[in-house]
């Protein structure tokens, strides 16, 4: 038998869980993507082609993540092709007298360079990490002018390649990239998220209603079990994609993304497949 409190508290909990789960699209970000993006940023190949050289874009794009396994430095080549970034056996590098090594700190690309910063001195390498992983923002993977590109501004409504783009590479004396592409992706239509969110409320409202006991009362809460079920699974796997999205390195990594950053939406997921 269950009574009206208990009733109650499963009607509030699928409420929580809904408006949980219809936010999560909008909000599917990493740890420093912008709050909705409708570019995407994609790898289509690494140069020099070969087992433990990897590349991906991590936080919904903002940052491109370069992974060097093999047993030889490779050098990441900054915006005036100076050395930018060193990844090897030894761990990661920063050039203190790159600009891109300030300039690539934020998404917007706005900090102030240093006197030291000057793309044709001699590098001064500085440890930043003892991993084979490095992460930054690199503007020539983004869109970042405040108006979209001319053909977008045209036609909005259809997805758009905004340009293919390289970031240089240099192992040894061999030459090479990342490669990927930039293309607009028209945001979706908002009207289903508002109509499945008023189906969910009215279901919520009807089970809410219906009289204890009875078979309609026992049919309205099977289904707002089912909409609960739904919206707690939903809720987890969207934080899970948001804390794999952060690049967080290895399993531990990604439980402890889960814990600091995405800790409360995880747990009214698992609360709503727990009630």
């Amino acid at each position: 038998m269950i009574t009206p409190l208990r009733r109650a508290a499963l009607v509030l909990a699928v409420a929580a869980t809904a408006l949980l789960t219809l936010a999560a699209p909008a909000a599917a970000h990493g740890a420093d993507a912008p709050e909705g993006t409708d570019y995407r940023a994609t790898i289509s190949g690494v140069d020099p082609d070969g087992p433990g050289l990897t590349a991906r874009m991590v936080e919904a794009g903002a940052r491109l993540e370069l992974t060097n396994d093999t047993d030889a430095d490779v050098t990441v080549l900054g915006y005036s092709g100076e050395p930018y970034l060193r990844i090897g056996p030894a761990g990661v590098y920063e050039n203190t007298r790159s600009p891109a090594t300030y300039l690539n700190r934020t998404l917007a690309g706005e900090t102030r360079l240093p006197a030291e910063a000057n793309p044709a001195a001699a590098p001064d390498w500085r440890r930043i990490d003892d991993g084979p992983t490095a992460r930054w923002h690199d503007q020539r993977t983004l869109w970042r002018e405040d108006a979209p590109p001319a053909a977008v501004a045209a036609d909005p409504d259809r997805e758009h390649r905004v340009r293919d783009w390289t970031v240089p590479l240099r192992a040894g004396d061999t030459t090479g990239a990342v490669r990927g592409t930039l293309d607009w992706v028209p945001p979706p239509d908002p009207y289903p998220w508002w109509v499945a969110a008023t189906l969910g409320f009215l279901l919520i409202g009807a089970a809410g209603l219906a009289p204890g006991g009875t078979a309609a009362g026992v049919r309205a809460l099977r289904a707002v079990g089912a909409l609960l079920a739904l919206g707690g699974a939903a809720t987890v796997a969207l934080t899970v994609a948001r804390a794999l999205d952060t690049g967080a390195p290895g399993v531990g990594g990604t439980l402890a993304e889960l814990v600091t950053g995405q800790v409360w939406t995880l747990l009214t997921g698992l609360g709503a497949l727990a009630a």
